[in-house]
């Protein structure tokens, strides 16, 4: 009884993994060439929001980047970026809406 329920424990997983690979996911060259223009390499959707807040993605930094590094990695990729808003403890009621 013992080997019975060996082989048939056996035989169950290589069925079960011979009918997973016919259930690869896959879409059509029409279909990842017309992805490509709405989503990022990794993914993401490339429009920005609808209240402008999150910009389009359009790239990002394609080159090297200027200025000190600490090993290969750069320190400050965005020296003039300035913050549009800061939530804290004691504002962030008056946020809660992006929270």
């Amino acid at each position: 009884m013992f080997t019975f329920k060996k082989t048939l424990l056996c035989v169950s997983i290589l069925a079960l993994s011979a009918g997973m690979q016919s259930t690869m996911a896959a879409v059509s060259a029409d279909e990842a060439a017309k992805l490509k223009t709405w989503l990022t390499p990794l993914g993401g959707e490339k429009a920005g929001n609808k209240d402008g807040t999150i910009p389009a993605w359009t790239g990002g930094q394609t080159g090297p980047v200027a200025g000190p590094k600490v090993g290969d990695i750069p320190v400050n990729l965005f020296p003039n970026e300035k913050p549009v808003l800061q939530i804290t403890a004691s504002n962030m009621a008056q946020h809660a809406d992006k929270l």
